[in-house]
């Protein structure tokens, strides 16, 4: 704490040197004479708890679960709150203080339909005291995936041994990421096989 003195008055600031316990915190504040005669007077001040201006959170596609502990967004350490949404949060839930979904949407990157953002206001409180509110962002983020061979991919099928060129068949694979190149080669060693084409 310090006292900005001006003629008559006494401007009291709080300079953030000290991390301070969220609740209800006392402060006197001396005014003296140039004779040392003095008067005090008592302040309440009401501490809030800090967090972050803002949380950008990454929700992976395809997960089957996801949660963020709130804990995370509070910067004073050793702080303990309770946690709730002010506004927004539609799908979202809180429980023991941890972010999560109501129902784990499971969402596909790659499917132009499925939701790909959540926001929601949170406020947390300590010691009977709401803090500033602050805005959780939840995006959806892609992750590589595997490729696929279709339903109908052949499984069986016949050659006659020792005839060159016989095409034994024509496989497609899909890759959900448009951006992946395949390429197709012959996990086992078997002799006399190969692969014609990419």
């Amino acid at each position: 704490w310090s006292l900005v003195r001006g003629i008559d008055t006494g401007r009291l600031d709080y300079d953030g040197s000290t991390d301070l316990v969220t609740g209800n915190t006392i402060v006197t504040v001396v005014a003296t004479d140039a004779t040392s005669l003095s008067a005090e007077h008592t302040l309440t001040v009401t501490v809030k708890p800090a967090v972050t201006g803002a949380a950008l959170l990454s929700v992976p596609e395809n997960s089957s679960d996801w949660s963020y502990d709130l804990a995370n967004l509070l910067t004073v350490p050793g702080t303990t709150a309770t946690w709730a949404v002010t506004a927004g949060g539609a799908g979202l839930t809180i429980d023991n203080n941890t972010l999560g979904f109501a129902t784990y949407p499971t969402p596909d990157f790659e499917d132009q339909s499925a939701t790909k953002q959540w926001t929601a206001t949170l406020v947390a409180t300590s010691n009977g005291v709401g803090s500033d509110p602050v805005t959780v962002t939840l995006d959806l983020a892609n992750v590589d995936e595997p490729p696929q061979f279709g339903a109908n991919a052949t499984v069986s099928a016949a050659v006659t041994s020792g005839v060159a060129n016989n095409a034994v068949a024509t496989l497609s694979a899909t890759d959900p990421d448009a951006t992946d190149t395949l390429l197709y080669t012959i996990d086992s060693a078997t002799a006399g096989f190969s692969m014609d084409g990419d």
